[in-house]
């Protein structure tokens, strides 16, 4: 038993990182716990905890998940049993503890059990269904908060969900170790059997589908663009494996789904500001996972960017940089013409202001040049690390300069002015820097930060 806890605590606590941002965590809640005199106390505190214990949660089963999968590949015994123990360990000083001393705090039965369990239960179907992370923030504003926190029959059923979801979590192990011994099965796939006529058939269904046709014509271009001595973002993504155009049906499809999500909202909030919000902050979310999609490839093929720079023709390094550039530009194009479109329409009809647009732009702007700037960073440093302190720096001067621009109209073209200086400041100072660096191709990067990016 003792083993299994300090497991847990080597495998939640592994970075520095963790401990010092769940320490922050609870020292806020405690704050709030000690300068508030009222009945709700406990509730600000709650709320931290559960924060922290959703959090906490996905780093546990993202690492149970993985040693699981290499356990079962190995074949090591009693690993599964130990690793319920170490989830046991985790209910214990995560829920039932934090739930004890909020139930001594004065907060109700169903109002601890709910928030613990749900905390919990967020964190766990984070980390195995982190593609449906837009579900939290619309439940959240769906369920009124009064209902929420004062409706016994409510946070009872929440607390059933949420407990299910954590039954489920605890069959994780043995999942992961029966789907790692299934794995070889793969390899015996009997496709390379097929008879000749078989794959012919199946040779020729391809190129009547266009596929095989298609994949040559962009081939073909990318070698008449680099036998000419030019680069192109389409040859670039050819070469490091992404994509650098835009998905216009989709930005279509987009439109149409935010556009009805507003109407939508207006209908249950009887006002559109809620989904407009909403609506813009996705927007953001799919152009800064554009650029995370091309930095991620670039810190996973070096051997691909040691042999495009092997080619002959291939172009010189500023020519590269500026590709680049344009690429980096060129991927934010989708998300800004659907929030572009989709403001313009909610306007047209009525449903925004004015004013609403303009927060919606600087927040697509404060996206836009904190991401962009943050790549470029990314892209110009001799090694990149596991947590990139410019990255944060970057963020923070961002954040502060849109918060001085919101705050102008009630304090003059000062703090506007430094807003915008704050803004444009890190593009201003990374672009020239990463034109006159050495070109970081292939881009060196530490082994632990390959660990912590997946996309």
């Amino acid at each position: 038993m003792k083993g299994s806890f300090l497991l847990m605590l080597r495998l939640l606590f592994y970075r520095p990182l963790v401990v010092v941002l769940l320490l922050l965590f609870y020292a806020v809640g405690a704050f709030f716990l000690v300068i508030i005199d009222s009945p709700q106390r406990a509730l600000p505190f709650a709320i931290m905890e559960a924060i922290a214990a959703a959090g906490c949660a996905a780093i546990l089963t993202e690492r149970i998940s993985r040693f699981s999968l290499s356990a079962g590949t190995l074949g090591i015994p009693d690993h599964a049993r130990i690793m319920r123990l170490v989830q046991g360990w985790f209910l214990l000083l995560f829920a039932v503890f934090p739930a004890a001393l909020e139930l001594a705090c004065g907060m109700g039965i169903f109002q601890c059990i709910a928030l613990c369990t749900v905390a919990i239960a967020i964190g766990v179907a984070l980390a195995r269904y982190g593609a449906w992370i837009f579900v939290v923030p619309v439940a959240a504003q769906l369920l009124p908060r009064d209902m929420l926190f004062q409706s016994a029959p409510l946070q009872l059923g929440l607390a059933l969900l949420a407990a299910w979801i954590v039954w489920r979590w605890f069959e994780l192990p043995e999942a992961a170790e029966r789907a790692a011994t299934l794995a070889p099965t793969a390899l015996a796939d009997a496709q390379h059997e097929l008879t000749e006529n078989t794959t012919v058939e199946h040779a020729g269904q391809l190129e009547a589908e266009g596929s095989s046709a298609a994949v040559d014509a962009l081939i073909e271009t990318a070698s008449v663009e680099l036998r000419s001595g030019l680069v192109s973002p389409r040859m670039l993504s050819i070469g490091l494996g992404y994509d650098s155009g835009t998905q216009w049906r989709a930005v279509g499809y987009g439109i149409v789904v935010g556009v009805a999500a507003i109407a939508l909202g207006r209908r249950v909030w009887l006002s559109a500001f809620k989904p407009y919000v909403v609506v813009t902050f996705y927007c953001c979310f799919a152009l800064v996972g554009r650029l995370q999609q091309i930095i991620s490839r670039w810190m996973h093929t070096p051997t691909e960017q040691s042999l495009l720079r092997l080619a002959p023709r291939w172009p010189p390094e500023l020519a590269t940089k500026k590709t680049v550039l344009r690429t980096v530009v060129s991927v934010q194009r989708g998300a800004m013409a659907a929030w572009l479109l989709i403001s313009l329409l909610s306007l047209q009809l009525g449903w925004i202001t004015f004013n609403m647009l303009l927060l919606g732009a600087l927040g697509m702007v404060m996206a836009s040049i904190a991401s962009s700037s943050a790549a470029l960073a990314t892209l110009s440093r001799n090694r990149v690390p596991e947590i990139s302190l410019y990255t944060i720096l970057i963020a923070l001067t961002v954040v502060v300069g849109a918060g001085l621009l919101l705050l102008a109209p009630e304090h003059g073209l000062g703090w506007a002015g430094a807003g915008a200086v704050l803004m444009i400041l890190p593009p201003a100072v990374i672009v020239p820097l990463y034109l006159r660096r050495p070109l970081r191709m292939p881009l060196e990067v530490d082994p632990r930060a390959l660990k912590r990016v997946r996309f």
